[in-house]
């Protein structure tokens, strides 16, 4: 295994016994492999990333994870965890402060009812399982803003880990793009006419406490303007 490949690295003809449709017959293809010291300081631990079309009905984008970790007494490596919600392709690694394991910084989304919603979620597995929590969310209902609700367009372009206040800690960066409606004519009736502040770039950053992430005062304001938009759970 060559870890960290964009490329098929492994494949099996059956769908495995712990899927949701075991001895299905499907290649099940490896795409990505990442270590890692995520249950342990000692040993390094290892995810894998393959293709379920076959094996889960509802798995996003058709992708599973996978959580490995060595056992020398076990004769080598050992399944620990089987996650059907999806990849953790292009996540970014951060230290825990309060553990010392590593954690992932990943992006995931969905679209419905005309919004769009990006998030930023932290993928923990240091407890022999794989936990997500939501860091951050981005939304905007450019094709639901009809003349009847005002048009409020976020989506993240990037983002990042950076000291950004110099403590030694790693803090995370959120670059997005923004817009807004800016002046309207014709009210909110069928014929109204937009005014927006087209390809303005923000950011947001989400400061490391040691016990977890929390925004800045910049970023707190963008959060309280995003809710207006999506008014799901925060």
């Amino acid at each position: 295994v060559e870890f960290g490949s964009d490329d098929k690295i492994g494949a099996c003809q059956v769908c495995p016994s712990y899927t949701s449709n075991p001895e299905r017959r499907q290649v099940n293809v490896v795409r990505w492999a990442r270590e890692g010291y995520f249950t342990n300081t000692q040993n390094k631990d290892v995810l894998l990333e393959m293709e379920v079309k076959n094996c889960e009905d509802q798995s996003p984008r058709n992708l599973a994870t996978l959580l490995l970790k060595y056992q020398p007494k076990n004769n080598g490596w050992k399944r620990i965890e089987y996650y059907r919600q999806g990849s953790f392709y292009n996540a970014q690694m951060i230290k825990s402060q309060q553990t010392g394991l590593e954690v992932l910084l990943v992006r995931s989304g969905w679209v419905a009812y005309g919004f769009v919603v990006d998030n930023l979620i932290i993928a923990d597995v240091e407890s022999d399982d794989i936990y997500t929590r939501l860091l951050f969310r981005a939304a905007s209902n450019r094709a639901a803003a009809d003349c009847g609700r005002s048009l409020y367009d976020v989506n993240i372009r990037n983002y990042y880990i950076s000291d950004v206040n110099r403590d030694g800690y790693d803090d995370v960066v959120i670059d997005m793009s923004m817009i807004a409606e800016t002046q309207r004519q014709g009210g909110f009736s069928d014929d109204c006419a937009r005014e927006t502040n087209e390809n303005n770039q923000i950011q947001a950053v989400l400061i490391n406490t040691k016990q977890g992430f929390k925004p800045d005062a910049k970023t707190s304001e963008l959060i309280q303007k995003l809710k207006q938009v999506y008014d799901g759970e925060w």
